[in-house]
């Protein structure tokens, strides 16, 4: 079996060796293999204090959290890397936490451009998780910045990442959904980016993504839902800002407005039309049980919540190295039972916000 391999699937595709991988990690975490294929122990030297310190306190509050709430997951969210992978997070969580998080998300933007080698060098960094329920989106950076002779590079390049069972909106982009059967909530992630190519700047969802968005949440059952991608497409609040009187706004997402109608539709049990190359397809809510949990995205750089237009909106801070005020990482803790939602967001890369916040917030029927 490949050093490469998840479960006994490649984690990139032909099309990508091209460029070779300059590390992948062993299953346990405390290995790493480097570009010649020899072994290494892994050194977690080159880290910051802080950011170890950080990530461990926020554990260790998860762990106390799902000890004394039987009924709560947990699952970590890395966004907005764009190539700064020398500390390579999700490898230091996954093996320092290893039974701790249900699933992993990543919500894009981990390259600058849509360059092979940046993409093969985010697929190292994200293997470092490769025995978690790894739920991948690509961002506008992955889709944007194009590369001479490069923009024909496939839109599902992280595909391989994602567990075997999802299931594909279609055969080359990264619209799925994912089934935690443990936790019975589905996980849908829609891609945000333009499906026009050269229109790398245009955040849009497709129509037909959208309607069948509709569908998969119908036939969810008694699944609860939780909806990602990489742009929030809305206005929110920071997550500081208590009073909520500095309003952000992120990028505008067309057809933002059928979403938000399809969502609110399988909050209130009602059903909904929507209309896709003049076809009316009609999806009824009326028997699911589930809840409408979140929506989770990247983006902006900083940790944003909104409850408008009727349902819950987070967007995570990003993770890149820089000097921005709102870098770092974010969890969430959930309980069903509790309806309530934990948005920990661990400030980790500046000495004076070495801190770990918890926010939390309620899931509405």
């Amino acid at each position: 079996m490949s050093i490469f391999d998840i479960d006994g699937r490649e984690t990139v595709k032909a099309y990508a060796l091209t460029v070779p991988i300059y590390k992948a990690y062993s299953l346990d975490g405390t290995k790493v293999f480097d570009d010649s294929g020899e072994l290494e122990p892994m050194d977690w030297s080159g880290m910051a204090a802080n950011f170890k310190t950080n990530i461990d306190n926020a554990a260790q509050m998860i762990q106390t959290e799902l000890a004394n709430s039987p009924n709560a997951f947990a699952f970590p969210v890395y966004t907005d890397v764009h190539t700064y992978f020398a500390w390579n997070e999700p490898n230091y969580v996954a093996y320092h936490w290893p039974t701790l998080f249900s699933e992993f998300l990543f919500l894009g933007d981990m390259t600058n451009v849509y360059d092979e080698t940046q993409l093969n060098n985010a697929v190292t960094y994200m293997n470092g998780a490769r025995n978690q329920n790894m739920i991948v989106s690509m961002g506008n950076h992955e889709f944007g910045g194009f590369v001479a002779g490069t923009d024909e590079l496939p839109r599902d390049w992280y595909k391989p990442l994602c567990p075997a069972s999802c299931v594909f909106y279609d055969d080359d982009g990264m619209t799925y959904y994912w089934d935690d059967e443990v936790n019975n909530v589905r996980f849908i992630m829609m891609d945000s980016n333009s499906t026009v190519k050269k229109q790398s700047g245009v955040q849009r969802y497709d129509m037909g993504a959208l309607s069948w968005m509709a569908s998969v949440m119908e036939s969810a059952g008694s699944k609860s839902i939780i909806v990602m991608n990489h742009a929030i497409g809305s206005s929110f609040y920071l997550v500081t800002d208590t009073d909520k009187t500095d309003p952000k706004s992120d990028t505008t997402i067309t057809n933002m407005p059928t979403f938000n109608n399809i969502v609110n539709a399988f909050k209130a049990k009602t059903s909904i039309t929507v209309t896709v190359g003049g076809v009316a397809s009609t999806y009824d809510f009326r028997q699911n049980t589930g809840y409408f949990i979140a929506y989770i995205t990247g983006h902006y750089h900083n940790a944003g919540f909104t409850d408008s237009p009727g349902y819950n909106k987070f967007t995570c801070p990003a993770l890149i190295r820089n000097k921005q005020a709102g870098r770092g990482m974010s969890f969430f803790v959930i309980d069903q039972v509790a309806k309530t939602i934990q948005f920990i967001v661990s400030r980790i890369y500046s000495n004076d916000q070495n801190e770990v916040y918890t926010y939390s917030y309620e899931v509405t029927s």
